[in-house]
């Protein structure tokens, strides 16, 4: 039962991280969103609309990829923390159970990086 678990609780921990590299992408997105906002106001920027479109998406593009690193470091963070934490008990569990246990979580892994990318493509469309 525990080796059917750790699977499970790798993929609540997986979407939990997804969930809040979301939110911290969204938030950091309308965070860069507001100066730009305030930006058009100022006599440069309205001389030069094309300007103003420019910073904006690269502020977007930097506000995503600090939200996608974060989420990945906090990916490798909960797989060594998976990693200490089946260690131990794998030394009680004969050849056979060790390597079921492996494939149920390499399976739940590839189930949740599936996961990922739908919800990534979904949040792009």
């Amino acid at each position: 039962d525990e080796a059917a678990e750790d699977p499970r609780k790798a993929a609540v921990a997986a979407a939990i991280a997804r969930a809040k590299a979301k939110k911290a992408a969204k938030a950091a997105a309308e965070q860069t969103e507001e100066p730009v906002i305030e930006e058009p106001a100022t006599d440069e920027a309205q001389e030069d609309p094309r300007k103003a479109a420019v910073a904006a998406a690269i502020a977007r593009a930097k506000a995503k990829k600090a939200a996608k690193e974060a989420e990945q470091a906090r990916l490798e963070s909960t797989d060594t923390s998976e990693e200490n934490c089946t260690s131990a008990p794998e030394s009680e569990l004969s050849p056979e159970d060790k390597r079921k246990a492996a494939i149920r979580a390499a399976v739940e892994r590839a189930k949740a990086k599936k996961k990922a990318q739908e919800q990534e493509g979904n949040d792009l469309s």
